[in-house]
Parts: C-alpha cells; sequence; structure tokens
C-alpha cells in the first residue's frame, strides 16, 4: 500500500471513528435509561454518576484527542483543536449535582480537581511539542499551526488560572463554560464548512450529494446548533430560580447537540473520504 493511500485510510477510519463514539455515549446513556436503575435524568452529564461513568469519560477523551489530531482546513484546524482540549474537561469536571442526587444514582465519588491538574500538566509538554513542529512548516501553515498553539496555551492558562485560584467555583462551573465553549465552536465549524464545501468530491455517496446540498446540510447543523444552544441559554436562567418550564429540557439539549455533531461529522466523513482531510489550497 502507499503511504498517502496508506494516511488516507488512518483518517478516514478515525473519522469513523469519532462517529462511532458519539454512538457509543447515545446507547450507553439510552440503555441505563430502559434497563439501568437511573432512568431519564436531568442532563447526559448527570449519567457521570452512574454506570455510564465510564462511557462517559472514555468517549469524551478519545473525541478530545481525535479532534486535535484530525487536521482542518485553516481556521477550522485551530477551533477544533480547541474543541478537543475542551472535551476531556467536560469529561473530569461533570455537572454538578446535590449530594442527595448523587447518593440516589449510587457510590460514584464526588470529583476533584486531580484530573485537571493532570490534564494541565500534560497541557505543557504538548503546547511545546505543537510549538516546535509549527516552527518546522512554512507559510500559511505556519502561521495556522502557531496560531492553534497559541489558542491552546490561552486555554490551558486560563483554565490552570482558574483551578488554581478557586478550585470550588471551577468544580461548580467549568463543566458549562467547557461545554458551551465546544459546542460553540462546532456551530462555527459546521458555518465554515457550509461557505466551502468543495465542488470536486468524488465517490458514489458523495455523488448523491452535490455540493450545493452539502453546504445546505452544514448551515442546518449550524443553525440548529445555535438555536438549540440559544434555548438553553434561555432556559437556564429560569432554572436558577426554581422554574423548570420543560422536564429535563438540559437532556433533550445535550442529545440534539450530540446528534446534531454526529450528523456534522458523519457528512465531513463522506465529504472527505477519498482525500482524509481537507487539502489546502497549497496542498
Amino acid at each position: 500500500m502507499e503511504p498517502r493511500q496508506a494516511a488516507i485510510e488512518t483518517y478516514r477510519y478515525l473519522r469513523v471513528g469519532i462517529v462511532a463514539l458519539a454512538l457509543l455515549l447515545a446507547m450507553a446513556v439510552v440503555g441505563e435509561i430502559v434497563v439501568g436503575d437511573a432512568g431519564l435524568l436531568g442532563s447526559i452529564s448527570a449519567y457521570y454518576f452512574t454506570p455510564v461513568r465510564d462511557v462517559f469519560v472514555g468517549v469524551l477523551v478519545a473525541l478530545g484527542l481525535g479532534l486535535i489530531v484530525i487536521r482542518g482546513r485553516g481556521v477550522e484546524d485551530v477551533l477544533l483543536n480547541l474543541a478537543g482540549m475542551l472535551a476531556p474537561v467536560v469529561a473530569f469536571v461533570p455537572t454538578p449535582v446535590t449530594d442527595s442526587v448523587r447518593s440516589s444514582l449510587g457510590s460514584t465519588p464526588a470529583p476533584t480537581a486531580d484530573a485537571m491538574w493532570a490534564l494541565i500538566a500534560l497541557g505543557v509538554p504538548a503546547l511545546a511539542f505543537a510549538v516546535a513542529t509549527a516552527r518546522r512548516l512554512d507559510g500559511d501553515a505556519r502561521t495556522a499551526a502557531m496560531r492553534g498553539a497559541a489558542a491552546g496555551a490561552i486555554t490551558v492558562v486560563c483554565f490552570g488560572a482558574w483551578l488554581g485560584i478557586d478550585d470550588q467555583s471551577f468544580l461548580q462551573a467549568a463543566h458549562y463554560a467547557a461545554a458551551v465553549g465546544m459546542f460553540g465552536v462546532f456551530v462555527v465549524v459546521a458555518r465554515l464548512n457550509a461557505v466551502s464545501a468543495r465542488d470536486d468530491v468524488e465517490g458514489p455517496v458523495v455523488a448523491m450529494l452535490p455540493a450545493q446540498r452539502r453546504r445546505t446540510a452544514y448551515a442546518t447543523i449550524s443553525w440548529s446548533m445555535l438555536g438549540t444552544v440559544v434555548v438553553a441559554g434561555l432556559l437556564g436562567p429560569l432554572q436558577l430560580t426554581g422554574s423548570t418550564p420543560v422536564p429535563h429540557w438540559l437532556f433533550w439539549v445535550e442529545s440534539i447537540l450530540l446528534a446534531l455533531f454526529a450528523a456534522f461529522w458523519a457528512l465531513q466523513t463522506i465529504e472527505y473520504w477519498r482525500d482524509g482531510v481537507p487539502l489546502m489550497d497549497s496542498d
């Protein structure tokens, strides 16, 4: 097998794996709802405190690594790296629940900052490696890589400072900050793909999805994600006041966003099935 073809197939299977990770989390949650003891909880994140915890954490950590590894096009690559850095934060800092709720769901211990400190410590050599690699590139590729490293450094410093200054507020709010940031990135990435879907893609599956249809699909996913996030922003303050107009609303918001993420990644996997990764103009 030619080295280029081997690289294409590696990226192809990695992309399929990301879609599979989203499906794995969905199936684990559905299984707990149907046959487990927890039933329908207030959010997908709350299943951290159920037997789904291993799947929840494992999926988000693997997802984060995949988003960092897969190359995007220009600013898209920076955004995917940022989302990849936020995904483990969503996993390691679960949504806050009361002690009574946690005890009713089982013996899962309360989250601590240990995993986050390990993640931040890993971020230092990872960023050093990213900078060293970027310095070996030329032109636009070097500029994009350096911007990505800068965005990563800012993220590590901000979360590290927050955790160091007030670990209790971090454990209470970092999950929401990371989740909103991660899905906000996906909104932008989907929108970028809506305006840059390629016309030269070949293959029997892509033939049924010409560029205009793919642009429409990307735009639909982007606007649907944005609308879902806006709805969550409207309902969130109401819940803080003790009013819950829609039962389990956060669970349905997260479910919709998870489905839209899987749809976006499946669509992009089809688009780049031949090339593995989006090609820069200079490639």
